[in-house]
């Protein structure tokens, strides 16, 4: 049934649910934000509860999107909020049996969640070292939609959206593990679109770069001018034009595309010369990165 038949015995239209997981984080706050602004309901899976009323929590680091207090204050009418890591497989478990529970379906999953490991070059990287970013980056965003997937195929004109990153598609020198992780979520968003097309479920990705997140103006004026010199556009994108990407793969305006990576970096990857490569811009590119 699509989402404009789905009705409550009262007549009333049912509102979609998503999950979000990294949802204490820069852009999975926004994302929390975004979605509730639309009349979603919104679950929230992080290993961190979100702060109230706190200087670390996402509402009081990011005081110019209104939106983000309903992180500041839970509980927040149409937020469920999970506390799980990614990788533990027995607390995801517990987390969609909960929805599975209060909600009997999923109609979106945000596969959010991520780590972006420090530089190191390829002499010192360890297996322990690229396991524990895949297993994060890469493993668990599968898991999720495996775990998810009877709840996706219960619900409404359903979604997947994985968060990627530039590093999907353009390298970092230094930082290895996470570039694989980021070049096998798009390849797996793909794999799945396939995979899942028959059941109706359309799988996508965002890819942002250069995006103004917590402590951005941190650098000083001189760093932030060069950084958004480096973008095509001339200035950093922001964690709301992501979060209305991620909202539009969401959503059925964007119900014929699937197998889609769509980048959010003001051209940044469209150039045919990459300032990703210079030293110390590789850390500024991603702001996806430690939303787990």
């Amino acid at each position: 049934m699509g989402l404009s038949g789905r009705v409550r015995s009262g007549g009333l239209p049912v509102s979609r649910r998503v999950l979000v997981t990294g949802a204490a984080g820069a852009i999975g706050g926004e994302l929390v934000a975004a979605f509730l602004a639309r009349g979603w309901r919104v679950a929230g899976l992080d290993r961190r509860p979100p702060e109230p009323s706190t200087t670390a929590g996402p509402a009081r680091r990011r005081p110019e999107h209104p939106g983000a207090a309903a992180l500041d204050t839970p509980p927040t009418a149409g937020l469920t909020w999970l506390s799980a890591d990614v990788t533990d497989a027995s607390a995801v478990e517990a987390a969609v049996d909960r929805l599975r529970a209060d909600w009997g379906g999923l109609d979106v999953l945000v596969n959010n969640a991520a780590v972006g490991p420090p530089r190191a070059p390829v002499g010192r990287e360890t297996a322990a070292h690229l396991r524990s970013v895949l297993e994060v980056n890469l493993v668990a965003p599968l898991a999720l939609v495996q775990a998810t997937l009877p709840l996706l195929t219960a619900g409404d004109a359903p979604a997947v959206v994985q968060l990627s990153s530039i590093g999907g598609s353009r390298a970092f020198r230094g930082n290895a593990a996470y570039v694989a992780s980021k070049g096998g979520i798009e390849a797996m968003t793909r794999a799945l679109a396939l995979d899942l097309a028959g059941r109706g479920i359309r799988v996508n990705a965002v890819a942002p770069a250069m995006v103004r997140t917590p402590g951005w103006d941190d650098a000083g004026p001189n760093e932030v001018a060069r950084r958004t010199g480096l973008v095509p556009l001339g200035r950093a994108g922001t964690l709301a034009e992501v979060a209305a990407a991620v909202s539009f793969l969401a959503g059925s305006e964007s119900g014929y595309i699937t197998g889609v990576v769509l980048p959010v970096d003001g051209g940044l990857g469209a150039q045919a010369y990459s300032p990703v490569e210079e030293p110390g811009v590789a850390a500024t590119l991603d702001p996806s990165t430690g939303d787990d």
